[in-house]
């Protein structure tokens, strides 16, 4: 879920020239998983282990040697926002005949360019708490809180060039929209983990 805000203004001073802005959010999305297991049935983590070079798991819980639970939590949230001029290049208005009202009825069409910044940032995180505890109790008794968590911020910077045309004929009306943006993604990683 989320929403856009739009809005804008004509500048009496400058015939066909106007500014606008708009402001677009996505609510945080957020999902969780949680299991655990007493040893059986066995239940591990996937990962990939970079000094081996291939897929691997890290156990979580496995009869007679260990019980344990994984918690694990992922969010997501978009929002974005931009500022431009808009500028009327060209229009045109009259009169034109409808087969279905069998009159003439108003027509106009009008071309507009647009001018300004655009900004983006997508941001995501991944949580995974583990808490183990040893069932060979002679041996290597213990318990053990493990934490790896993983943020992402990925930010647009840009200009953005964009073009307007609307069309009207009587009820119906047809517009048309294309913007580009030109500019820089800044990404960041942050990666934290521990121990206990």
């Amino acid at each position: 879920s989320g929403g856009r805000i739009r809005f804008g203004w004509w500048l009496e001073r400058f015939p066909g020239l106007g500014i606008e802005g708009e402001f677009v959010g996505l609510g945080k999305t957020t999902e969780d998983f949680f299991s655990q297991s007493t040893g059986t049935p066995s239940l591990a983590r996937p990962f990939f282990n970079a000094l081996a070079g291939r897929e691997d798991a890290e156990l979580v819980a496995f009869p007679n040697v260990l019980s344990g639970s994984v918690a694990t939590q992922v969010s997501s949230q978009l929002n974005g926002a931009a500022f431009r001029f808009r500028k009327q290049k060209c229009c045109s208005s009259g009169c034109g005949y409808s087969e279905f009202c069998c009159q003439t009825v108003p027509t106009s069409s009008r071309l507009d360019g647009t001018l300004g910044y655009r900004f983006w940032e997508l941001q995501e995180s991944l949580q995974v708490t583990e808490r183990l505890t040893s069932l060979q109790t002679a041996n290597n008794p213990g318990s053990f809180v493990i934490s790896d968590q993983f943020e992402t911020r990925n930010q647009f910077n840009g200009a953005e060039l964009g073009f307007l045309w609307q069309g009207r004929r009587g009820w119906w009306s047809l517009d048309a929209l294309m913007r580009v943006g030109i500019g820089n993604v800044h990404q960041t990683v942050t990666i934290n983990g521990h121990t206990t």
